[in-house]
């Protein structure tokens, strides 16, 4: 039986210990069956301890292993089985949780993507009005929360040019003109300048 999960990255390859995750969070997600699939139900399951398991559904969502789908309806076991299992009856703390795990999912999916891969999606969100922010994301594995914050830092950090950081601005006030947004564009750009400055100096 596992105990640790330090033992397991240790001993598993990197491709062995995605895997398992994989099926452990594919397993927790699965709205099939007359019963609640619960954490201890897994560590029975795979031989291992209910601390491992959950170790493994979070390695699974920040290391992009299953689609947003799937995040998703593990977020709503889990919110189900708390509300049955915990004396207060929340599920609060499910909710906080998973948005942790969300950031550091876009985190990990952008790390991951070079700068030219950057500048690419940028220049296709640009130069094309018919792909959509969801295609993108698509195409390159992504969530599709993560396609803003790269093409805010391919504005930001100077990636893309300043050609393609127009048509961005364009594109979006031409869906969404409020001042709000035209003022969100105007602090890309201070930064955008700033960075500039700073690389010259």
């Amino acid at each position: 039986m596992w105990k640790y999960f330090k033992e397991m990255e240790r001993i598993l390859s990197v491709q062995e210990l995605n895997d398992l995750a994989t099926e452990v969070a594919e397993a927790y997600a699965d709205p099939r069956g007359t019963y609640e699939t619960t954490k201890k139900m897994l560590a029975e399951e795979f031989e291992m301890t209910p601390n491992i398991v959950d170790k493994l559904l979070d390695y699974a969502v920040v290391h992009s292993l299953v689609s947003s789908a799937v995040v998703y309806r593990m977020e709503k076991r889990a919110e189900k089985n708390q509300s049955r299992y915990s004396p207060d009856k929340k599920a609060h703390s499910v909710h906080t949780h998973y948005s942790e795990l969300r950031r550091k999912r876009i985190e990990y999916q952008i790390c991951m993507l070079t700068e030219v891969e950057i500048r690419e999606v940028a220049v296709r969100f640009a130069e094309n009005s018919q792909i959509t922010k969801e295609d993108l994301a698509i195409s390159y594995g992504l969530d599709k929360s993560s396609i803003d914050v790269i093409l805010k830092k391919a504005i930001t950090e100077n990636i893309c040019d300043d050609e393609t950081f127009k048509k961005i601005e364009r594109r979006s006030l031409a869906v969404n003109g409020d001042p709000q947004v035209k003022e969100f564009f105007n602090q890309l750009r201070k930064r955008r300048e700033a960075t500039k400055k700073n690389f010259f100096a």
